[in-house]
């Protein structure tokens, strides 16, 4: 949902990540642990869409406990 708070890590290493509906998009980026990581984005959209070339993604969502 919009709002809601991600951080998306590569593992060990990602490359051609692309986001949208992101605050800060990813546009063919390369993320690795510990040199390049996606942390603390929020999402401007309801929906929000992750793809990449090759390697694993971890992706951290922020859930709000009421």
């Amino acid at each position: 949902k919009k709002g809601a708070l991600l951080s998306i890590i590569g593992l060990p290493k990602a490359a051609g990540v692309i986001t949208k509906g992101l605050e800060y998009p990813l546009k063919g980026e390369t993320l690795e642990f510990g040199v390049r990581e996606g942390t603390l984005n929020k999402a401007v959209k309801n929906r929000v869409s992750i793809s990449l070339d090759k390697g694993n993604l971890l992706l951290f969502k922020r859930h709000f406990i009421k």
